[in-house]
Formats: structure tokens, sequence, C-alpha cells
């Protein structure tokens, strides 16, 4: 709550500025929460004691698997509020199994290029 920043967040799937995953019985849908916690666990405040390696750090959320994942949602994702957001972590990928190695669809690659060519003014 200290280092959340609404203006870095979003959800693709409600469509609302609320992008807190949707937990179920399989925990299918947290790994990047636990990454954020890893980066910017405030000091002082978190369950193992520990600040994350970047505790000072501002950070939002992006909520885009809970629904149909398209190349076109992937590419929102990426390219969202591009002029505010400074570093995007990508937490998410295609299944994995550990013979091949899907990358970004085309949209996706456009996105990811306009954030480092044009983002923060460029």
């Amino acid at each position: 709550e200290d280092n959340y920043d609404a203006l870095a967040s979003f959800d693709f799937n409600g469509r609302d500025s609320d992008p807190m995953p949707r937990y179920d019985g399989h925990k299918t849908n947290h790994h990047g929460t636990r990454c954020a916690g890893v980066v910017a666990a405030v000091s002082g405040k978190s369950v193992c004691g520990a600040p994350g390696i970047a505790y000072d750090a501002n950070l939002g959320g992006i909520r885009m698997l809970d629904g149909l994942l398209t190349d076109a949602t992937e590419a929102n994702a990426l390219s969202y509020n591009q002029q505010h957001i400074d570093i995007y972590t990508v937490s998410w990928g295609p299944s994995d199994n550990g013979q091949t190695m899907e990358g970004p669809s085309r949209e996706a690659r456009r996105a990811l290029a306009s954030g480092a060519l044009k983002g923060r003014n460029g």
C-alpha cells in the first residue's frame, strides 16, 4: 500500500482500475504478485522482516491472465501508460514443457519497441 502506484495499474480482464489477481485453489495466478513483493516489499513492514531489493520503489499491477489472453491484450499491457512507467517486468509467459519456447507476438514486439523508442519521451 505504501508504494502502490494506481497510475501504473490496470485490470485488462475486468476493464477497471483494480488489478488484484483472482486466487483459486490451484494458485495458478500469483507469480507476478510474488515477484513484485521480492522487488518492492516496504522496509519494516514485510511478513518475513526483510525489505524488498528496491523497497523505496513504486509499483503497479497489470491483470491480464484471468481471462482470454490475446495478442492485443498482451500488447496493451506492455504499452500501458508508457509515459509514466519506468520499468516493466514481465512475470508471465506461455506454458513451459522444457522443450519449446514461445516468444512475444508481433503486436507485443511492436509494443516493446514503442516503449523503448517513445516511452518516457524516448
